[in-house]
């Protein structure tokens, strides 16, 4: 659901410049598999990435 607008989403729940960056080059690196199947690239990428991330996050 989407957040209220006077809602407050804790730091822990953003993504940092390196983690966002890594998932640039996996996808530049494996965007055939992005592609093909999403499902199968988010769950390859949240284990690649790594950092406690989900392959819904």
């Amino acid at each position: 659901s989407e957040p209220d607008s006077d809602e407050v989403i804790p730091s822990s729940k953003f993504w940092k410049d390196s983690e966002t960056r890594a998932l640039f080059y996996f996808l530049a690196e494996h965007f055939d598999m992005y592609r093909k199947n999403k499902t199968k690239f988010y769950a390859t990428a949240a284990i690649e990435i790594g950092n406690n991330r989900t392959s819904a996050q």
